[in-house]
């Protein structure tokens, strides 16, 4: 009897333990894939700075703050949304459209727009993927015991 229990317990250990491999790198996707959205928004708020540096030096937006980037791997998509509404508030009082400086910001702010939406269909598609696996008859036993569960989507729209 005995010799049937501990080979069954050893297959057990070794499932549990690829199971939880294979959920653990899936879960570090989508971290690796927030961390990359966050990078870029700081990337495009340092942009934005500088254009507000611009539009102070003319007077009338010198009111205008914008709070530091906060997005790092364990942010919720909610968390990005808010950020992303607060820098396109900044984006949307231009005063001085024909200055050179202000172009070359706008356009470098523009460039981060289209990364970060870019990062948010990587970080889609990594959440579908973990999604998927929890679903999955060999994972779904083990996936809420070993501390995970269905992450949330990013719902970005392209500017």
């Amino acid at each position: 009897m005995i010799y049937v229990l501990i080979p069954l317990l050893l297959l057990l250990a070794v499932w549990v333990g690829a199971v939880y491999r294979r959920l653990r790198q899936l879960d570090d996707n989508i971290k690796i894939a927030m961390e990359q959205i966050g990078l870029q928004l700081s990337s495009r708020f340092r942009a934005l700075e500088a254009l507000l540096e611009l539009l102070r030096s003319y007077g009338p937006s010198a009111q205008l703050v914008l709070p530091p980037p906060s997005i790092h791997a364990l942010s919720t998509p909610a968390q990005v949304l808010e950020q992303e509404q607060r820098l396109a508030q900044a984006m949307s009082r231009p005063a001085i459209k024909a200055d050179k400086t202000y172009q070359r910001c706008i356009e470098a702010a523009n460039c981060y727009n289209r990364m970060i939406y870019t990062s948010s269909l990587i970080y889609n598609d990594s959440v579908t993927r973990f999604n998927n696996t929890l679903k999955q008859k060999h994972f779904a036993p083990l996936a809420g015991l070993l501390g995970f569960a269905p992450r949330e989507y990013l719902q970005f729209a392209p500017d």
